[in-house]
């Protein structure tokens, strides 16, 4: 387990939207199995203490940067500008980001932002400044597994990004400029290679994650690979022994 708590102050103005964002937050926080508490102090200050494990805390942190901006300009009630609103969903989110951040300390004062300054997704899949057009694209393989986590979109439609996303990756490593392969010669050729052996794959580490084992990456690829065949094409569900969500 891991946890964190920020402190902040507010306007009175605020207080409104105040109980929407954090009846939004502490939502959002129980479907992660992440406790959220409130403690409202003097002076206009509230300290919320966030526990959960540290996978978890990404997790959210990327559904808050999403969700409360929407959450909040929706809150027709509170009596502020609509645009107001949104930016103070965003500088919600940011709040919970920079609590994150050990180094940063409170209280800090309930801002407005138009874009969130302490967020980073907690699936890091390239080096976007090397190779943006990859980059770009592999950014909707985060949200869709993030989605996922969040029963937002069905296991399947996972299933059958995670098969392009690898299927991007083989093409960008080893198969640049070349003819047409199958996704099964790309693996080939990455294992080939060596890019497919990873400490991660050794039989110890498979074990304490609770997977089988397996020899390098190419078994798992090539799995992938028939679990998205027969669910795309014969409405097969066998995958759904194969996923897990993240646990920490």
């Amino acid at each position: 387990m891991a946890g964190f708590d920020f402190e902040f102050q507010y306007h009175a103005t605020q207080e409104a939207l105040l109980e929407v964002c954090l009846a939004a937050a502490k939502s959002r926080a129980r479907k992660s199995g992440i406790s959220w508490r409130v403690e409202r102090l003097p002076n206009g200050r509230v300290r919320c203490t966030v526990d959960g494990n540290g996978r978890r805390l990404d997790l959210l942190a990327h559904a808050l940067e999403r969700d409360l901006p929407l959450v909040a300009e929706g809150a027709h009630h509170c009596g502020l500008p609509t645009f107001r609103r949104r930016q103070l969903g965003t500088g919600f989110a940011d709040l919970y980001g920079r609590g994150m951040d050990t180094r940063s300390d409170g209280p800090w004062r309930w801002r407005g932002a138009a874009q969130p300054k302490y967020y980073f997704s907690p699936y890091d899949a390239t080096d976007h400044s090397t190779h943006t057009t990859l980059g770009a694209r592999l950014a909707v393989t985060e949200s869709i597994i993030i989605d996922w986590c969040f029963d937002r979109v069905p296991a399947v439609v996972l299933l059958e990004e995670l098969h392009t996303a690898c299927e991007l990756l083989l093409e960008h490593l080893v198969n640049q400029g070349s003819k047409r392969r199958s996704f099964a010669q790309l693996v080939d050729l990455a294992d080939e290679a060596g890019l497919l052996r990873h400490p991660m794959f050794a039989p110890e580490v498979a074990v304490a994650i609770g997977v089988e084992p397996t020899v390098n990456g190419k078994d798992l690829l090539i799995r992938l690979k028939d679990y998205r065949k027969s669910a795309r094409h014969r409405a097969d569900t066998s995958f759904e022994q194969w996923r897990v969500r993240p646990q920490g």
